[in-house]
């Protein structure tokens, strides 16, 4: 909460993934981050987005793993999380990225893309 990078290490199942997703949600959900943000509408190449925040994971199946979790913790909330990664066809997931997304859970080699479409 204090705006500082965080790096853990622990053992499975004992809450890391809760232990950086909670003060990125709570920080987006205390501040009115989407005034002033301009509006996703239509498709192509003149929509932007704009994400809130990026979650960088090593592998596809943690990315799904974060994801997950990021969707349970934003359900009665205004926040859409979001996962890409590589291996699937880019389209449906930019068209995703398009409709807009507060959070972006994706892995390196798709980074690259994603982040240069917007």
């Amino acid at each position: 909460m204090g705006g500082r990078d965080l790096m853990a290490s622990a053992q499975t199942g004992s809450g890391k993934t809760a232990a950086f997703l909670f003060p990125i949600i709570a920080n987006l959900m205390n501040n009115d981050f989407r005034k002033g943000r301009p509006r996703t509408e239509g498709w192509g190449r003149s929509c932007k987005a704009f994400p809130l925040a990026v979650v960088m994971a090593p592998t596809r199946e943690l990315a799904v793993q974060i994801f997950e979790e990021a969707r349970k913790f934003t359900t009665c909330s205004r926040l859409i999380p979001l996962v890409v990664y590589g291996g699937v066809p880019y389209t449906p997931q930019a068209r995703q990225v398009e409709r807009g997304v507060d959070i972006i859970i994706a892995t390196p080699g798709t980074s690259y893309y994603y982040f240069c479409a917007l």
